[in-house]
């Protein structure tokens, strides 16, 4: 997980949710099932702000500038096309589901946060992918691959501790969950 985070996708978090429940939510009546278990069942509810969560810190322009690194073009474009078109399918799927126009909607705070904090690390991956090029041009005996990887090294903490997905956690505003709830919500946010 740490890895997808460091090139925000994020993937494992939420790929293939926007094809189950985009299918499932393609019926009306189906749409109201996956609504009443957002507003009525703390497990999915959780699920799916997770999901608001990890959808809301990736980023497929910073993303983009990742897969630059796979040298097969034709590699690269298949699975950015896949990927790329699930991101939006699970993107729309969850704003269905949850009702809102934008992601995180229901967490402001979070929401925010995230949009202001991204200015931040965003030069930090962009470092990171020329690091990353360079370190691999570089021969392995290469006197400069030392100061090359440390300071690649410095970019992956900064990336980690900038998206805060380091051992810290981030809750969502609990309006409407008893205390019960919250605790059920922030005991599944330690596991995942």
């Amino acid at each position: 997980m740490f890895a997808w985070t460091q090139n925000r996708f994020l993937l494992p978090s939420w790929y293939g949710a926007g094809t189950a429940l985009g299918g499932y939510a393609s019926e009306t009546e189906k749409l109201e099932v996956l609504r009443e278990m957002y507003q009525g069942w703390p497990f999915f509810r959780t699920l799916v702000d997770f999901m608001q969560m990890t959808l809301a810190k990736s980023d497929l322009r910073i993303a983009g500038n990742y897969t630059s690194l796979v040298s097969d073009s034709a590699i690269r474009d298949r699975l950015w096309s896949r990927i790329s078109e699930e991101h939006a399918a699970c993107v729309n799927a969850l704003l269905l589901v949850t009702g809102n126009e934008n992601l995180l909607d229901d967490s402001p705070v979070l929401q925010r946060f995230i949009r202001l904090r991204n200015p931040y690390v965003d030069p930090l991956s962009y470092v990171q992918v020329t690091l990353l090029r360079r370190l691999r041009a570089l021969p392995e005996d290469s006197p400069d691959r030392e100061g090359v990887l440390n300071t690649l090294l410095l970019s992956i903490s900064g990336v980690s501790s900038g998206m805060l997905n380091t051992g810290r956690l981030l809750t969502f505003q609990p309006f409407s969950l008893s205390a019960s709830q919250q605790e059920q919500k922030a005991e599944m946010l330690l596991k995942c």
